[in-house]
């Protein structure tokens, strides 16, 4: 997962990780351990997707960070 990518959907949508959160009914600690992890569940990501009207999924959700 591209965190920087995601971060950048977030930034672009004005979301903070309390909002992303509450969109996906986890706590933000779950949301910021899936993140470090991208470890994010199939329904999550969809949300995500749709929440944010990501244009690119695979670039994001299924590429790697260059760290």
């Amino acid at each position: 997962m591209r965190k920087d990518l995601l971060k950048e959907w977030m930034a672009k949508n004005r979301l903070t990780m309390n909002q992303l959160a509450r969109h996906l009914d986890v706590t933000p600690r779950t949301v910021y351990n899936r993140m470090q992890k991208g470890d994010f569940r199939a329904r999550e990501i969809e949300q995500m997707i749709q929440l944010m009207h990501i244009t690119n999924p695979s670039e994001v959700f299924f590429g790697h960070d260059a760290n």
